[in-house]
Formats: structure tokens, sequence, C-alpha cells
């Protein structure tokens, strides 16, 4: 028997007569264990009692192993046994086709907006500029405007946006959710560092829904505005949502002490129109889009277990640029030596005076890449899921298990 989670179905199967209990396998994933059972002394107990009668347990990752046997003790090491997810390679798979992706991609959101598609109104934004005094009643504000919509949808004019999206365009990618912790704010506040002197077109795509939707659009304008106030203000509301986090603070801190701020405020004129935010779309429309992507970012300021987009992204052949810790730096460490990149090369410190430069030199070294040589480091990037990471790979993964533990019983 197979159960997800720490909690609570493994402490109910535990509780089963012994002489009918069947075997049971628990799948340990990132968010029960990271935001319930590291967190709860309750359910830790609970958790413990279940993970105890155990015949097996599946980590998704070295970093989630690593954190059972912290919480839980050296002696549960010897059942643990790493599994990583898979990826779906029918649907993500890399193409040379960038213009079919394009009109796939454009076809897809479409059709998903013919049935799906809310009217999110940017223009309330400029006006919530003119009347905000400090970042409370900002912030109250961004809250009254997001509870106003059903941020579950693709952007009505979104087809409007993607307009101008073209083959020819850099394309730097973000899919998941708009929360502060998964760093989307440290992606915008590098684009740029990235555009200036390139002279190509570069565009940021952001795809999916979240409570800081508001703030991040109001930090563009802010930006791309040149006003340093309100810059402040939404940095203090972004920075606060996580405890200790300065890291937009310290970014703009360190430009205006260091003469940085006036060119920065320069190539950040246009960051409007480089920004393109999609509201929420599926695998159906994404696929295609991370086949266009010459960048995927997962800038995640909290551990996460394992990265599955990271590797969704990588097998249509888009460069991962990752943060540095947790599921995500194992996922990192095998990308790099299986296409033979130097350590470091798609992954990024949290330090928070550096991130933000960091950011913007990753993505500056792989954007000014020439196309041939891009293009071949995509396909051997995409050749990791292939091997080590299908859904074909898990599944014999977890048969080899069963059978091992059939044999052994």
């Amino acid at each position: 028997m197979q159960l997800n989670h720490g909690v609570i179905f493994p402490y109910i199967a535990s509780r089963i007569a012994p002489g009918v209990r069947p075997p049971y396998m628990v799948v340990i994933h990132g968010s029960g264990i990271e935001f319930i059972i590291k967190k709860n002394e309750v359910y830790r107990r609970y958790a413990k009692i279940g993970l105890e009668s155990a015949a097996m347990i599946i980590a998704v990752s070295q970093y989630i192993k690593d954190l059972i046997i912290t919480i839980f003790g050296e002696e549960f090491a010897t059942k643990i046994k790493i599994v990583p997810a898979g990826v779906d390679l029918s649907s993500f798979n890399p193409t040379g086709y960038r213009k079919k992706s394009l009109q796939k991609f454009k076809r897809s959101v479409n059709k998903k907006i013919l049935f799906n598609g809310h009217w999110f109104s940017q223009n309330a934004q400029g006006e919530m500029l003119e009347h905000i005094n400090g970042s409370r009643e900002l912030n109250m504000t961004i809250k009254r405007i997001h509870q106003g919509y059903d941020d579950r949808r693709p952007d009505l004019d979104l087809p409007k946006k993607l307009a101008s999206l073209s083959v020819n365009d850099k394309i730097i990618l973000f899919v998941g959710k708009l929360i502060v912790s998964k760093g989307v704010h440290l992606s915008i506040a590098a684009m740029p560092l990235v555009t200036g002197g390139t002279g190509r077109k570069i565009k940021l795509i952001v795809v999916g829904f979240g409570e800081q939707r508001e703030a991040l659009e109001l930090l563009i304008n802010a930006i791309a505005s040149a006003d340093l106030k309100s810059i402040h203000s939404i940095a203090k509301i972004i920075d606060d949502k996580l405890s200790g986090q300065t890291y937009l603070r310290s970014f703009f801190y360190r430009l205006q002490t260091s003469g940085m701020l006036k060119s920065y405020m320069k190539e950040a004129v246009d960051l409007r129109q480089n920004i393109i935010f999609t509201g929420l779309l599926g695998h159906g429309e994404t696929r295609y889009l991370e086949q266009l992507a010459d960048i995927q970012l997962v800038m995640s300021l909290l551990p996460e277990a394992f990265g599955l987009v990271v590797l969704e992204g990588a097998a249509c052949g888009a460069i991962p640029i990752i943060s540095n810790h947790s599921g995500l730096k194992d996922l990192a460490d095998v990308i790099e030596a299986e296409s033979h990149l130097n350590k470091g090369f798609i992954s990024v410190n949290l330090n928070q005076e550096r991130i933000v430069f960091d950011l913007g030199a990753k993505i500056s070294r792989i954007i000014a890449l020439p196309q041939a040589e891009r293009l071949a480091l995509g396909k051997r990037i995409a050749k990791v899921p292939l091997k080590k990471y299908s859904w074909k790979k898990t599944a014999d993964n977890f048969i080899d298990l069963y059978w091992n533990h059939k044999k052994a019983a």
C-alpha cells in the first residue's frame, strides 16, 4: 500500500492490527514535512508513529531524506529510498521550430480565454500610486483589488499583450505561484540589469496566480517611473511577507549608495513593455511557452523538496537558473554534472546583498551566448530529464522497490 505525505494516513494505517495490516510505504513530499510536520509537535508525533510502522519511506530528493533524518533520527535512515518525481515527456519536449511553438501557444491561449478568461484592470494601478500614503495604506489597497476578481484564470487581454511577442525575442520565463517565497520580485528587479546594452528584445513572461500579483505590477510601474518613494513602499510590503527578508530594500539601497541608480533607472524605462503577466495557464499552454523560453527562472527563497517545474522547462530546452538550496540545489548539481557545466553555472546563492546583481549577471551571461551555442546547451540540458527524470524512470524505480520488498519479505 502506498501513502502520500507523512500525516495523517500513515498514522491511520499504523493503527490497523498487525495481522491484517498490509505492508505500506510512505512518500514524503515537501509541503507536508516543511510546513506541517516540521512546525507542529502534535503532527510530528503522529508522523513518527506512522513512519515507524512503514515498510519503506520514499523521499523525492536527498534534501528530503536528510530532513526526515534530522527531524526523526538516524534510525529511520535505512528505511529511506530516494525516488525523484518524473516529467511527462510526451508533453514537455524540445522543438527546433520556435515559430510553430509560438503559433501553438497563441492558439491555445485564445482557446483557454474563450472559456476561462478574466479581466484584470491595470488602469487601477496608476490611481493606486497617486493616492497612497505609506506602505500600510498601499497594502490595504492591494488586498482590496486582489479580492475583487478571480485570479485563477488567464488574463482576458493576454492575446493583445502577446501580439508583439516574436520568435526573435529572448524569452525569460517564470511559471509558478505569485507569492513572495517564489522570488518573482527578484527577477523583476534584475531585468534592467539584463536589458542594459544588449540591444535585443528581452521579455520576462510571468505565468501564474497569487496574492502578490498587484504588488509585483506596482513594483514594475514604480521602477519604470523612477518613483523611489513608491519603490521603497512596495519593497517594504514585499520584503515583510517573509520574516527577516530585505532582498529588495538591500538591492535598491546598494544601487543608491554605489552610484548605479541613475543608469539602472535609464534601462528600466521600458520595463512595463518587457514584462508580461499571463494569469493562470495550464500545461496545455505552458508546454509551448517552455519550448520558446531561453531561460526559466526558479528563484525560490524558501526550501523546495524537488523542483519539478525546473525539469519541465529543461525537458523543453529552456536553461534553468535556480536558487542554490534545498532540493533545488540537488537538481542543479545533477543538471550541471550531466550537461558538463561548471558548478554554479545555473544556481544563485541567497545572499541578501548580492542576489539580484548575481541573478542579473547569470541571465546576461546566457542571453549573450551565440544562438547556436545556446541551442546546443539547451539540447544537452534536455537530455537530463530524458535520462533520469521521465515518468517511465520514476515508475520503474517504484516497481523495483515493490518487487525487491516482496522478495525480501
